[in-house]
């Protein structure tokens, strides 16, 4: 890979090449398109951006096919330049579903949804892709992020398939691939991000309607916001750098932007059918 390259995943990290890292960048690719949060305004796939003057690469996981792609952004177009297979059990479909790359670009990891019956998360080498270790999460392990502070990685654990009862957040430490702490949280949690300072996890519970702010250092709920009665949210964003947070309302077709230090919803944008994934601009505005 030269100089000029990038690896990134679900959240996207920047570097000079496969052993040197550089800044952060981070968007999230939503089915077929990708929305983008501008000032004032919600745009939905907007104008194509010029093409770009180096290249990327992105972590894709294929639930249906137990693969994670990565692919080649760059000013010649895309390609899939590699795809792994993914899991433990190659007789059966286990489901990748949320994919990151840790801060000092190093190791790339990704969530294992299905289980007997526990879902699990696994480490790669983003140098290699060689397959690093494994840790059993909860039931469907789903989004993940990776602290910049602590290194440690946050997974919801969303039991889609199960009974509508609480599930968790696990949190791993990533050097021994040890659970250190599961936290319940609500029903069906998914979507999390940690803040740019890794000192808050926040994710959405889909069927208890709420938006929850978990400590990332002390390991517990801090505070919860209701988005209204019905309302299933699927994903949230870091935090911007002025403190707000974008949450998608699924089954309403709105995205909430609240206001992390009032602790309130202040603005509401109407969408199209079924908003899922979102993420912000590199510079938050």
């Amino acid at each position: 890979m030269d100089q000029n390259s990038s690896r990134v995943g679900a959240g996207f990290l920047v570097g000079r090449d496969r052993s040197g890292w550089g800044g952060s960048l981070f968007w999230t690719l939503v089915g077929t398109c990708v929305v983008a949060l501008l000032w004032g305004s919600l745009t939905v796939l907007a104008e194509a951006p010029d093409p770009p003057t180096r290249s990327y690469y992105v972590y894709v996981t294929a639930e249906s096919d137990d693969e994670v792609a990565i692919v080649r952004y760059g000013p010649e177009g895309m390609e899939v330049v590699k795809t792994l297979t993914v899991g433990s059990f190659p007789a059966e479909i286990e489901g990748p579903h949320g994919v990151s790359v840790d801060p000092d670009g190093r190791h790339w990891y990704v969530s294992i949804a299905h289980g007997f019956p526990y879902g699990s998360v696994h480490k790669y080498e983003t140098e290699t892709d060689a397959w690093v270790g494994n840790v059993g999460l909860g039931l469907f392990p789903a989004t993940l992020d990776v602290s910049p502070s602590t290194g440690l990685l946050y997974a919801v654990n969303f039991n889609l398939h199960g009974p509508l009862e609480p599930s968790s957040i696990s949190v791993v430490e990533v050097d021994t691939m040890t659970e250190v702490a599961r936290v319940e949280t609500g029903v069906r949690p998914h979507g999390g991000r940690l803040s740019p300072d890794g000192a808050f996890f926040y994710s959405v519970n889909m069927m208890d309607f709420n938006l929850v702010e978990f400590d990332a250092f002390g390991f517990n709920i801090t505070r919860r916001l209701s988005l209204g009665e019905g309302v299933m949210p699927t994903w949230v964003t870091r935090p911007t750098q002025d403190g707000r947070v974008y949450v998608t309302g699924n089954n309403v077709s709105k995205i909430f932007e609240v206001d992390l230090a009032a602790w309130r919803v202040q603005r509401v944008f109407e969408t199209g059918a079924g908003p899922y994934n979102l993420d912000l601009t590199t510079d938050g505005t």
